[in-house]
Formats: C-alpha cells, structure tokens, sequence
C-alpha cells in the first residue's frame, strides 16, 4: 500500500485546515481498505491450514502405522537426492570335478558351490552338471544341469513393501538346454508355500490351514470333513444349486 504525502498547505487558515481534514478523511478511507485485505488475506491462509490439517488427520487416520510408513518410505526413496548404500559381503566358491574314460565313451561331473554371506542374509547355489561324450558313434552326447540354492535371511518384500524373511529351497533341472523340472519351497514363521515352476504358489499350511491344489491320499481319517463334490468311481457327488444332494 502506497500512503500519499499531504500536499503543501497554501491559502488561509481555514483554507489550509479544510486542505488537511480532507487529506484525513482519504488517509482513513486507505486504511480501511487495507485493514480489510489484510484481514480477508488471514482469514483465507487460516482456512488453508485448517483444510490441510484436516485432510492430513483423514490421511493418518484412515491408514495403519503399517501402510503410513510404507508410504512415508517409498515416497523418501523415490525424492531423494543423495543415496547411500553400503553391504559388507563375503563370497566364497567350492569347485570338483569327475571325469571316466572308457573305450564306450567320456562320462565328466563337474560340481560347484557358491556361498553369499551379507547384512541380508546367506545364499547358497550348487551346481551340478553330467556330461556323456560321444566317442562311439553309437552314443549320443547329452548333458544334465542341476541348479539348486538354499537361502536364508531377506527373501523379498511383499506388497507393502515389508520385507519377507525365512529360508528357501529350490531346484532346476535341465536336459540339453531345456528346463524340464523348476520348484521352490519357502518356510517363514507363519506359513510353509510350495511353488510351481511358474512362481505360482500351488499349496501352503499356515494360520491352521492347508491348502493343496491336487492330492493323492492311500488312507484318510478324519474327525470332520467337508467337500463340495465328492467322486466314488464313476459317480459323483455334489450339492446341487436347490442345495439338495445329487448323484450323477
């Protein structure tokens, strides 16, 4: 806000008195226009504040201490500027090697062990491959390739964020290139899974349950069971939508 000076005062005494009341009366009419943006300005950044506390409290309030600090964390990852990371790691590799000779041909194993050790966890990878030589014409070259791995500490994260820890166990085998056998198990203190070769988990046990996809059982006795189908050699079982029991 701009405050004009008075003009200099020229004229009679009452001229000059006239001159001062009117630049008075100017002067106040300012003022109060500005006390009053003033005041307008307060008011709106007071609702500002009150809006965003409000919807912060929503916020804290409608997540658990959980979701908030996985919140907080990716949000602190994904703007930062600096990042350090450091890990003290230890490795170590365990090599063998078995060959025969014979007038029917080269058999050769060669196995190797590879262990991680860091602040996250241990890794352990074994290798193991069979080769048959093809020094008779009639015998065929072929090759086998397991890998399997054991590891435990830090085996990932879920959707949360919150990291995942327990022990893994794994195995892949390969024929001439093509994988023909891929599984993992993983045992956390809540839940034993059981994994296909798609990553897919097929069956677990925990919270007092087991979930198998498929099962073959010799005998089975039970206190209480339940099922909502149930086969008997060519016959089936099965509560019908009327929720009566039909045969089919």
């Amino acid at each position: 806000m701009n405050i004009p000076l008075p003009q200099q005062l020229s004229g009679s005494e009452r001229e000059q008195l006239e001159g001062m009341k009117t630049y008075l009366y100017q002067l106040a009419q300012d003022l109060q226009f500005a006390l009053g943006a003033v005041e307008k300005q307060i008011i709106t950044v007071q609702d500002t504040a009150a809006n965003a506390e409000r919807t912060l409290r929503s916020v804290s309030e409608s997540q658990t201490p959980k979701a908030q600090f996985s919140g907080l964390k990716a949000l602190i990852i994904k703007s930062a500027d600096i990042v350090n990371a450091y890990y003290e790691e230890i490795n170590r590799r365990l090599s063998g090697l078995y060959v025969a000779q014979s007038d029917f041909g080269t058999y050769r194993q060669e196995t190797q062990q590879e262990i991680t050790e860091n602040a996250q966890g241990i890794t352990r990878a074994f290798s193991d491959m069979q080769a048959i030589g093809d020094t008779l014409a009639q015998v065929q070259a072929a090759v086998t390739q397991v890998n399997a791995w054991i590891k435990t500490g830090k085996l990932g994260e879920d959707e949360n964020s919150v990291p995942i820890y327990g022990v893994e166990i794994g195995q892949q085998t390969e024929e001439d290139g093509l994988v023909v056998f891929r599984k993992f198990a993983r045992l956390l203190s809540d839940r034993l899974s059981f994994f296909d070769q798609n990553g897919v988990e097929v069956s677990f046990i925990g919270d007092e349950t087991m979930h198998i996809t498929r099962a073959e059982i010799s005998s089975l006795t039970a206190g209480n069971a339940s099922a909502e189908q149930f086969r008997m050699g060519e016959y089936l079982w099965f509560t019908g939508a009327d929720g009566h029991l039909t045969l089919s």
